[in-house]
């Protein structure tokens, strides 16, 4: 409910690039699993904890801050969800092509 006026923008997408792909595919697939890793032992590793806090803007999203709070402690927890991710993530990178993903597609 704090996201309707704003959750219409939250989007993933990914650009392909080259580079990247070839990297990925001359990854092993331990070494794939730990660069996708977000959970040890039922809590967040800390690269993704540290990744996730570069990575995201609060100010782009509308909803108050101790909503955020709230979202973003759920949203590091839910590891059910972050799977969804991760798996968009390795197919995006594998076929590398354009890829974009908003709310209304994964709900």
């Amino acid at each position: 409910r704090h996201l309707d006026v704003c959750e219409s923008k939250h989007c993933w997408r990914w650009v392909p690039d080259q580079r990247l792909s070839a990297l990925w595919g001359e990854l092993s697939r331990e070494e794939q699993s730990r660069v996708i890793e977000t959970h040890a032992g039922g809590q967040a590793v800390r690269h993704f904890c540290k990744e996730m806090a570069s990575q995201v803007r609060p100010k782009e999203c509308r909803a108050s801050d101790r909503a955020k709070r709230s979202l973003g402690a759920v949203f590091m927890l839910d590891q059910h969800s972050l799977s969804i991710y991760k798996e968009m993530f390795v197919v995006a990178v594998e076929q590398n092509v354009p890829l974009a993903i908003n709310m209304q597609a994964l709900a």
